[in-house]
């Protein structure tokens, strides 16, 4: 079996956002594609509870990461707590939502653990044994394939 894949959801008022569950749905295409389980991740205030609804939704497990420091969000505290989670695990990839919040932090997170952040992808195909992600440039005037070494 494949490497699993994170994708970490994003929460506002209590609840798990809409952009998050597509970034699950995107995240488990990918699983599919690649043989890979996925993990679900939620930070911050209610995350038990918030990860016990992830777990409903085809994710091998759901992991929840509470804090104190993490009731309110900033991208000092979000960065920190997902990289000392994601830098003892084995995840081939880790999907964010497609948030300001997420475009705040994860350029952040991707230096910590040395990693490539690849942003604004708007899909995927498989070439062979390679993974090759489609992102928009120039607000969506032209489409890039890229894909890591």
């Amino acid at each position: 079996m494949a490497s699993p894949i994170a994708v970490v959801l994003e929460q506002q008022e209590g609840r798990i956002t809409r952009l998050s569950w597509e970034a699950l749905g995107a995240a488990r295409q990918l699983g599919d594609a690649l043989g890979a389980p996925v993990d679900a991740i939620v930070l911050g205030a209610n995350a038990e509870a918030l990860a016990a609804e992830a777990a409903a939704h085809g994710v091998r497990k759901a992991l929840a990461v509470a804090s104190s420091v993490l009731d309110k969000y900033t991208p000092d505290g979000y960065s920190r707590a997902l990289a000392g989670l994601l830098g003892t695990a084995d995840y081939s990839h880790v999907i964010f939502p497609h948030s300001y919040q997420v475009r705040e932090f994860a350029p952040q997170l991707a230096a910590k653990l040395d990693r490539p952040f690849l942003s604004d992808c708007i899909g995927f195909v498989r070439e062979g044994a390679e993974t090759v992600f489609s992102r928009q440039l120039y607000q969506g005037k032209l489409v890039a394939d890229v894909s890591f070494e």
